[in-house]
């Protein structure tokens, strides 16, 4: 890998390395940059991790415009491993049109090109012995900190409770402010004897909706299959802000969605 000094604008932190034509063969080395971007907030569930879970976090920010592509991530731990750092990067085209985002005299990228582009990223911390930790991020404007607890499990099997395999969660990306929010969640039950619970229960911990989809058994034979399901929870009127909506799965790993709510 080349390393190569790259100016970048306000809106990312450069990180000094630049994709070979070896690591990258989609771009030459002088036509993309690799760089780390801000994100706007690090989002998880204060509590309700257990030290047999997989712990995860997320990330919600905005690409400076569409001449970026989310890569990969980086955490950083300090010496006890409880406060960790989370660093972002994304690869910076810098061929074609995206070429006159350094300011080419004369020239500018259309507007539309222009505009910031948001994302949201899954970061995956994997299983953490029980106590306090800390996460933050390069921001553009401060160093947002998100704090979690893991407790100890309370039982020897794979998970306290006995959730359902969730695959995915739809919701609108906006909500009005006064607009219920609402979300689909679709997934698979993997046998005959097995539903889910009528009421999929919710917990709200400041700008986070933990959503449980918990089963029951049914009576009869139990065999193994794929059942698919969708339900919808409504998850209330919500202030102005962005929330983190939380699904537990069966499979151990969360399934997560941002919304904002918008005036």
């Amino acid at each position: 890998m080349m390393f190569s000094q790259f100016v970048a604008p306000a809106f990312c932190f450069v990180t000094g390395l630049a994709m070979s034509a070896s690591s990258a063969p989609a771009f030459a080395a002088d036509l993309a940059a690799r760089v780390e971007v801000p994100a706007d907030a690090v989002l998880a569930p204060p509590v309700g991790f257990d030290d047999n879970d997989q712990v995860g976090v997320v990330l919600h920010g905005f690409l400076p415009n569409a001449c970026y592509t989310l890569a990969d991530h980086a955490v950083e731990k300090d010496a006890d491993g409880h406060r960790m750092r989370i660093r972002q990067f994304a690869i910076q085209r810098q061929d074609g049109i995206c070429a006159l985002d350094g300011g080419t005299p004369g020239k500018e990228m259309p507007e539309h090109l222009l505009m910031a582009v948001p994302f949201t990223s899954d970061i995956a911390i994997g299983r953490l012995p029980v106590g306090d930790y800390q996460f933050d991020i390069q921001s553009r404007e401060n160093t947002p900190v998100r704090a979690l607890s893991v407790a100890k499990a309370p039982t020897t099997s794979v998970d306290s409770m006995p959730y359902a395999m969730v695959s995915g969660v739809a919701a609108s990306d906006l909500f009005m402010d006064g607009k219920e929010i609402e979300v689909t969640l679709t997934g698979l039950l993997n046998s005959s004897c097995t539903e889910l619970t009528d009421q999929v229960q919710v917990k709200k911990m400041g700008d986070v909706f933990v959503v449980l989809p918990t089963l029951k058994i049914k009576s009869g034979p139990c065999i193994q299959a794929q059942i698919p399901f969708e339900r919808k929870v409504k998850l209330g009127q919500q202030a102005t802000g962005r929330y983190l909506i939380h699904v537990r799965s069966m499979n151990g790993r969360a399934v997560n969605k941002v919304v904002e709510v918008i005036k």
